[in-house]
């Protein structure tokens, strides 16, 4: 697998993670709605209210896996980053890969054009696969 790749599976699991977190909200929010109904004397939601706590946990379960692995992926893509020696090259691949910036925003931030911006990102990926195969 090249290392673009692995940097685009983090940007995955980044937006699984920030889906998950919207599921659980909302599903507690469905909760605080069946118990304010069950306060007004508007139905009894006993057993929905049961069904959606346990499909809370089970959520809540896998978001906290999921974050933790996120955070770990992090972690190691920017220690790769961090190795990049060009500051140049080390700022695009951080926008690119940990802000999830598009290249006209990179280009942008940084003051260079985006055929140079685009350039700078095929430096840094050279660069990183050069470090993932010597390791």
């Amino acid at each position: 697998m090249t290392v673009k790749n692995d940097l685009k599976k983090y940007k995955a699991l980044y937006y699984e993670v920030k889906f998950l977190k919207k599921e659980i909200e909302d599903m507690y929010n469905t909760v605080k709605a069946v118990n304010y109904d069950e306060k007004t004397g508007k139905g009894g939601g006993d057993d929905l209210t049961l069904m959606i706590v346990t499909q809370i946990l089970k959520r809540k379960n896998d978001f906290e896996k999921k974050l933790k692995r996120l955070y770990e992926e992090e972690a190691a893509i920017l220690e790769q980053l961090g190795s990049i020696e060009n500051a140049e090259i080390k700022r695009v691949m951080i926008l690119r890969y940990i802000d999830f910036q598009p290249w006209e925003k990179i280009a942008k931030q940084t003051n260079y054009t985006e055929r140079r911006v685009l350039q700078l990102h095929h430096e840094g990926l050279m660069i990183l696969e050069s470090q993932k195969k010597g390791a």
